[in-house]
């Protein structure tokens, strides 16, 4: 091969891969088409977005900014995400939790963004936890009065179990301890970042023994760190 022609070869650069014809997957870049495989499996094909020049609009640069608080928010909660089961059918639990994020975002009267704790969700799943007693406590431990009712994914499990989570608001960090779970009680935990100054929101999970099943997240409330 000439020198030209080797050097063309080795600038060349693998774009798109089309396995097993048109019938196949697809997935990479080709012109403006873009293939990727769903979290089902499911090879999907869009139109890469235009580039243009036009300064956003308010909405627009509104609804970038508020995403990208999002996206940042749910790094503060990648060690929860790790040990959580996939349980929504299309989306994976990251895109759930920003999902879900936004939702939960309010811009306050200085312009900045932040969440409605109460009002965020951590996962997807059934809704069998509810809050008989909000976190009662300060800086050292706090006790949780909960009611659970099983689903059916969860009834051959022989013991269930319960995610207590804890966000650090200024930290922006979370942490969680897994208990032994009952249909309902009172738990009592312990705050991990006690040693920490600010708020420390809590959100209630429920487990399948196996860890293959969880339940839509509940707040718990939250803890004060003078």
């Amino acid at each position: 091969m000439p020198a030209s022609g080797r050097a063309l070869f080795k600038q060349t650069k693998t774009m798109g891969i089309l396995v097993d014809g048109f019938k196949g997957s697809f997935t990479g870049r080709v012109g403006n088409l873009v293939g990727y495989r769903g979290k089902d499996g499911t090879i999907y094909v869009r139109h890469r977005p235009k580039k243009t020049k036009r300064a956003p609009s308010p909405l627009q640069r509104e609804q970038q900014e508020r995403m990208g608080y999002a996206v940042k928010f749910a790094r503060g909660f990648a060690s929860v995400l790790s040990a959580l089961p996939d349980t929504a059918k299309t989306k994976t639990k990251h895109n759930v939790l920003v999902s879900n994020i936004l939702k939960a975002t309010l811009r306050g009267s200085d312009g900045r963004f932040g969440i409605s704790f109460p009002d965020l969700s951590l996962t997807a799943g059934p809704h069998c936890l509810s809050i008989e007693r909000q976190a009662a406590g300060f800086l050292y431990q706090a006790v949780v009065v909960y009611r659970a009712r099983m689903p059916y994914s969860f009834e051959k499990c022989w013991q269930p179990l319960l995610m207590a989570i804890f966000y650090n608001v200024q930290e922006m960090r979370c942490t969680y301890v897994l208990i032994p779970a009952g249909t309902d009680g009172e738990v009592q935990l312990s705050n991990p970042f006690s040693e920490s100054r600010g708020r420390v929101e809590i959100y209630l999970v429920l487990l399948s023994e196996n860890m293959k099943h969880a339940s839509a997240s509940v707040y718990a409330g939250s803890i004060e760190n003078p």
